[in-house]
């Protein structure tokens, strides 16, 4: 079995990305992350999403406490949680997870979400936090979105920050099929780090179809409602797992495909990472091809 973990080695900053440099205050919102928090913080970005209702939920991993916080491009606050009764039955089985690790349910999850509409392109930030400044690990579940036509993909980008790679938190990018038998997307995931470093996942049973660190996801299970059946996982969904660490923050870009762009239907993205503990640092950047994962 694949090692699941590979040690992301970012040392050397080529373009400061400053992504909230213009952020707003967001007192308006009560329990919304300042700007010095999210500094610290883990971002999810959705870039140029078009026509979609995006569905947000963030479980943390044993008794860490998460909160999100939506913002626009332009770093409005848009909207923000803490704990929501409609996650609580939101529960994670994973290969990232250790055996030890429950994700959800739980009281203290988190959900949030937005909508695009059709005649705009937008891109939003998905930042999540820790209660009173805390740091731990959580789940982070993204759903709403569709690959449509076959050739199309969407992109995201994980905005890592210091305090994460000092943590040296989990970073592992799930694209899932949660709606079999009726969904026919089989999913692909792309990940990059500037221009020479990357890696993509066409199907997690094959190791000639998963580059870097992934595991076959059959039998692992996502439950979203506690009435609910655990929808399980199969070995067509797709995993790509790093750690964070270094000396500088970066960007990874990701793709959310159809696997050889031969089919269409929604997928949840989801990710198991961590929020560590908060300094004075900035997020973001770029490495150069010496200090690219796997170089």
């Amino acid at each position: 079995m694949r090692k699941l973990l590979l040690l992301v080695a970012l040392l050397v900053v080529l373009v400061s990305i400053a992504p909230f440099a213009s952020a707003k205050p967001a007192a308006q919102f009560a329990g919304c992350a300042d700007e010095e928090a999210r500094a610290n913080a883990f971002t999810l970005r959705a870039v140029g999403l078009n026509g979609v209702q995006m569905n947000i939920v963030v479980v943390g991993v044993d008794d860490f406490d998460p909160a999100v916080t939506i913002l626009t491009e332009e770093g409005e606050v848009v909207n923000c949680s803490n704990d929501s009764g409609d996650a609580e039955g939101v529960s994670f089985t994973l290969p990232s997870l250790d055996e030890e690790q429950v994700a959800g349910p739980s009281e203290l999850s988190a959900s949030s979400g937005f909508t695009v509409d059709s005649d705009e392109r937008k891109s939003y930030d998905i930042v999540v936090t820790g209660n009173e400044g805390s740091m731990g690990e959580f789940v982070l579940l993204l759903y709403g979105a569709s690959v449509f036509p076959a050739g199309d993909y969407d992109n995201y980008q994980i905005i890592t920050s210091q305090a994460m790679n000092d943590a040296e938190v989990p970073i592992a990018i799930y694209v899932a099929n949660l709606d079999l038998p009726e969904n026919p997307l089989n999913p692909e995931v792309r990940v990059a780090v500037g221009e020479d470093f990357k890696q993509e996942c066409r199907a997690s049973s094959s190791d000639s179809l998963c580059d870097g660190d992934s595991e076959d996801l059959t039998g692992y299970t996502v439950t979203l409602e506690a009435d609910e059946d655990p929808i399980t996982l199969t070995g067509n969904d797709v995993v790509l797992a790093f750690a964070a660490g270094g000396d500088e923050p970066v960007t990874l870009d990701i793709e959310a495909r159809s696997s050889g762009g031969q089919s269409t239907g929604p997928y949840g993205l989801i990710i198991h990472s961590g929020v560590g503990e908060a300094g004075d640092v900035e997020s973001g950047g770029e490495v150069d091809a010496e200090a690219t994962p796997g170089s």
